[in-house]
């Protein structure tokens, strides 16, 4: 690639991710968490009626809360979670199925812990909470599979880095310019307690950091090089990065599903 076209495609790397947010937003984290919502008003028949803590009525389903659900729970979340992805994406090894899979278990280490909060009070008031905690991060666990799944789809279909100016690069620059706030919300429910979860995950914050770090100091080495697969060293240290946070992530969410698996003892 030249030097042009290197920056091209970091930008369409940007936006590729921002669109699977989107798109992994709406058709799976909006009608998901729906769905789980559902299904945990069946396992306990007597909490139908309930309020939950965003105000819903447990086994009621409104146009309302379901548009509320889709935009807030999907479309929202989704897009601060692309933020994520940017960050850890290139460090995910593998193609296809197998880095899909690979997702998986990282997607909910990563992210599982704004489902899983003790001070919800929905786990007050629903039970048995052990299936209830595996349909939640079965849904984080489907929504990670998805991003690898529709980022590689979409992969295929942007078009490629030109080595002149087109209209798309414009595009590509006004969507990430606009898509700035969601990566101030990502940083504040990562790394300010009490705005998304009252313990936030500090600790595996600051080593996604790192990790975008890694992500950032290959995206200076494709523009300076040209070459799309970072250096080597690079490759292991983002790697390495990655390993890290997620190790970190998941000791933070298993802290808080023993937590809230103690409320129903």
């Amino acid at each position: 690639m030249t030097r042009f076209e290197a920056i091209v495609s970091v930008l369409r790397d940007i936006v590729r991710s921002a669109l699977t947010g989107l798109i992994v937003g709406v058709l799976v984290l909006g009608p998901g968490g729906r769905f789980v919502m559902r299904l945990a008003a069946m396992l306990d028949p007597s909490s139908a009626g309930r309020a939950t803590e965003n105000g819903n009525r447990i086994g009621a389903i409104t146009l309302e809360g379901t548009a509320v659900l889709i935009i807030f729970g999907g479309l929202i979340v989704g897009l601060a979670t692309s933020v994520v992805w940017v960050a850890i994406q290139e460090w995910i090894p593998g193609r296809s199925l197998g880095r899909a899979l690979l997702a998986m278990p990282i997607a909910v280490a990563l992210t599982g812990f704004q489902l899983v909060r003790p001070e919800n009070h929905d786990f007050r008031i629903l039970e048995p909470i052990a299936p209830i905690l595996a349909l939640l991060l079965g849904l984080v666990a489907i929504a990670g599979f998805a991003f690898a799944v529709i980022g590689d789809w979409l992969d295929r279909r942007l078009p490629p880095p030109a080595p002149r100016l087109t209209p798309i690069v414009g595009v590509y620059v006004v969507m990430i310019v606009a898509g700035l706030p969601f990566l101030i919300l990502a940083a504040r429910i990562f790394l300010e307690p009490g705005f998304a979860v009252r313990s936030a995950p500090v600790g595996a914050g600051i080593a996604l950091l790192v990790t975008g770090g890694m992500t950032a100091a290959a995206w200076v080495a494709r523009i300076a090089t040209g070459r799309r697969e970072p250096p080597r060293a690079l490759q292991l240290t983002g790697t390495s990065a990655l390993m890290v946070t997620v190790g970190i992530g998941g000791w933070l969410l298993a802290g808080q599903v023993g937590a809230v698996l103690a409320l129903g003892a």
